[in-house]
């Protein structure tokens, strides 16, 4: 499906009916800085809990099952 919509984007870019990058970049920004917003908070969480975590779930090195 992945592959299907990014030929389906290449061939509105070829034809001039994909919007201008410079119009989407505000959009590209937006995104971003939400991603990494994203990102950051579940690093956090992973710092925070990831060790308890996998020892719940026996995932340590060296931890018998």
């Amino acid at each position: 499906m992945v592959g299907r919509n990014l030929s389906q984007l290449l061939h509105a870019i070829h034809s001039g009916r994909a919007v201008p990058m410079e119009a989407a970049l505000p959009i590209w920004e937006a995104l971003d800085e939400r991603v990494r917003a994203v990102d950051t908070e579940l690093t956090a969480m992973t710092i925070a809990h990831g060790l308890k975590l996998r020892r719940a779930a026996h995932l340590l090195d060296g931890e018998e099952e």
